[in-house]
């Protein structure tokens, strides 16, 4: 069911801080699928648990909002999201107590990071010569650039003139969206 004629790209975040109980395991466990939820009953780590069902919920609410019908996430063999029968693509990211999604007709690429002081000593596959010496003025400029690259990494296409990087970053978060042909809309919920 698709109520949409022309392109969109959407971006979705939610802030789950507040919402951290057990509860809403078995409230939000239907947007899992049976693989998912089996491996979040195993998931040490609480956050990474919550992470992933809140950014499940979130898809969910994202296609409902766009008039589409409900879908499990799958991945393909390098861990990106696709849809197995909705021509949408998918995006999904998050940090801290965050998760962000996009959803659109077009590519895309996100990703969301809490701002903290990373450091590097030499150059890598992340960061050149003069991000190592940026760094001694911006505690968290290395950061940026690692999110930065991330987003890129997952967009997996040459950027063009046409490619809109938006930063959606703020106080406490890097964020950058990549979108194809399209500036995104940001829906904080």
């Amino acid at each position: 069911m698709n109520n949409m004629k022309k392109d969109f790209f959407k971006v979705y975040t939610f802030d789950f801080s507040e919402h951290e109980n057990n509860a809403y395991f078995d409230t939000l466990k239907q947007f899992l699928d049976e693989e998912e939820r089996d491996s979040l009953t195993r998931q040490k780590n609480k956050n990474r648990a919550f992470q992933t069902l809140f950014s499940r919920a979130l898809i969910a609410y994202a296609l409902k909002d766009n008039g589409y019908s409900f879908e499990y996430i799958k991945k393909d063999e390098t861990g990106k999201p696709y849809f197995e029968k909705c021509t949408l693509k998918v995006g999904i990211s998050h940090s801290g107590k965050r998760v962000a999604v996009f959803l659109g007709t077009v590519d895309g690429g996100i990703d969301i990071q809490i701002k903290k002081e990373v450091k590097a000593k030499k150059e890598n596959r992340f960061f050149k010569k003069e991000d190592i010496k940026k760094q001694k003025t911006d505690k968290f400029y290395l950061c940026k650039v690692f999110s930065m690259y991330e987003c890129k990494y997952k967009y997996n296409k040459e950027i063009s003139e046409n490619t809109a990087i938006t930063d959606f970053s703020d106080k406490d978060y890097f964020f950058f969206v990549i979108s194809e042909d399209i500036l995104p809309d940001l829906i904080n919920l």
